[in-house]
């Protein structure tokens, strides 16, 4: 099920001018599925498309009209890039949906606002029945109205010490707000606030306090060929660990263990590269964050993602 037949339905509302909210879940440049729909909470149309596979999750607001429909991602929700090119959506439309359109993406400061007065149901029933309270709403609020004042003032002193612990603070609430958890989220802003009003000096020793915290071995490189060599023992530890679970699941009983030995393999080699830029060091960083894979690995079996975060930093120290 890539695309259902209710999604096809909101679709054609979309062609009509009507906008509609959408998840969708990808994997590298593939889109293994799209759910569009027109209220309800994110949460549970997040667990209907990964019924499909896991991969990095969008969600967002999709309206244009006739042919050209543009799918909108809020820049709030921790959005900076599109989930991919717009030929490979166009191709998708196509070929699960049947349906020729001239889509596009657009990273956007504020979602257009679909009209769900003709639905039955009532907000409150809604929210209930998605198990969503109204303090969860209020909360989801805080955090956008906070992300999106945030925003502007991480963009000015990014590439400084302060400002990149502010973004990647800024991009783990992302990460949590996704997840529908607006409590971490929220911590996690504070975090960025605190990080954007911290002298530049300040702000590197507690990058070091946090690694050491965090029972990695931190001391600063002198150079770009120590910073690498530091990232290269962080990716062989990581080998290590994905080993051991892959070979956990391989002793499994499970329908699913290729499907979930293919998605580690795809992780290893997500991040078996050199990240010898600026531009390397943030892809990895992101990848890290948003990769339900990754979060998956993290949550159930163990921690790869802070030696590695910690590799990153001691990287953007001498880049």
């Amino acid at each position: 099920m890539a695309v259902d037949s209710d999604t096809k339905k909101f679709l054609e509302e979309v062609k009509k001018g009507k906008p509609r909210k959408f998840v969708m879940i990808c994997k590298g440049i593939k889109i293994l599925s799209m759910v569009v729909y027109k209220k309800g909470t994110v949460e549970k149309y997040k667990k209907e498309a990964k019924k499909d596979g896991k991969g990095q999750f969008y969600h967002g607001v999709v309206d244009g009209k006739g042919l050209n429909i543009s799918f909108k991602l809020l820049s709030a929700d921790g959005y900076e890039e599109p989930p991919g090119k717009e030929l490979i959506l166009k191709d998708f439309l196509k070929t699960e949906a049947g349906m020729k359109f001239k889509p596009s993406y657009a990273i956007v400061e504020e979602l257009p606002k679909v009209n769900e007065s003709d639905e039955v149901e009532t907000a409150s029933e809604s929210s209930t029945s998605d198990g969503v309270s109204e303090s969860d709403n209020s909360l989801a609020d805080q955090f956008r109205n906070r992300l999106t004042a945030l925003v502007p003032q991480i963009k000015a002193v990014v590439g400084t010490p302060s400002g990149d612990e502010a973004k990647l603070k800024a991009s783990e609430a992302g990460v949590f707000a996704r997840k529908m958890d607006f409590v971490q989220a929220n911590a996690l802003l504070d975090q960025a606030e605190t990080a954007l009003k911290t002298p530049v000096s300040k702000s590197a020793e507690s990058t070091n306090d946090e690694s050491t915290a965090a029972g990695v071995e931190v001391d600063q490189p002198a150079n770009l060929d120590e910073a690498l060599a530091g990232w290269k023992v962080a990716q062989n530890k990581m080998a290590v660990k994905l080993r051991m679970v892959e070979k956990a699941l391989s002793a499994a009983d499970h329908p699913d263990v290729m499907n979930a030995l293919l998605e580690l393999k795809a992780v290893r080699s997500q991040l078996s590269g050199t990240p010898d830029t600026m531009q390397k060091v943030r892809e990895i960083e992101k990848y890290l964050h948003q990769d339900e894979i990754v979060e998956d690995v993290c949550e159930l079996a163990d921690d790869i993602r802070t030696p590695l975060l910690a590799a990153t930093a001691q990287l953007k120290s001498v880049l």
